[in-house]
């Protein structure tokens, strides 16, 4: 066994259902991961993809995190843009219903460049507006130069430069010769 609590995890892809993902223990049985979860399913579109997470008896059950507010999600959409960038992220209940992944947060939207770096990242909760998460950030923008990040600056919901957990409201980064300096 080790810290994810399990000693054996096997993923089988299947056309038409894509991915599932298992959890055993040292004895062979089924048994839970870290998160909660025996089983999980992944299922890939041209504009989305969905994580579903179910218990030992395949019943819906919810994914956890230590860094999660809620309790978890049953299952995360991820949307894509044409390009298949990710362009946004929901979660979702048991029931079906939007769930919280944070105190108010429940989709992030993201805007990318060209080669599907994000550019930005937008919290909102489930009314549709802008939410400031647990560290009291809306937004982050990012800027990019010579393929490296050289800039990202955070928000609060009403525009307001905001200092992030970092103790700062916007990080520089510069390189020379491909070396952060």
């Amino acid at each position: 066994m080790n810290e994810l609590l399990y000693a054996r995890g096997t993923v089988d892809y299947r056309p038409g259902e894509g991915i599932i993902e298992r959890y055993y223990g040292a004895d062979g049985k089924p048994c839970l991961n870290k998160h909660g979860f025996h089983c999980a399913r992944v299922a890939l579109s041209r504009d989305s993809l969905v994580n579903t997470y179910f218990g030992l008896s395949d019943e819906p059950v919810l994914f956890w995190d230590v860094e999660m507010a809620n309790g978890g999600y049953h299952k995360q959409t991820v949307y894509l843009d044409k390009q298949g960038h990710v362009s946004g992220i929901r979660h979702f209940g048991t029931d079906s219903q939007p769930v919280y992944i944070q105190p108010g947060l429940h989709f992030m939207a993201y805007e990318t460049d060209d080669i599907g770096r994000p550019t930005s990242i937008i919290c909102y909760g489930t009314d549709g507006r802008k939410v400031n998460t647990n560290t009291n950030v809306c937004e982050v923008r990012l800027r990019y130069a010579g393929g490296k990040e050289v800039e990202k600056t955070f928000y609060d919901n009403r525009g307001r430069r905001v200092n992030a957990v970092i103790g700062y409201s916007r990080v520089t980064s510069r390189y020379e010769n491909s070396r952060l300096v």
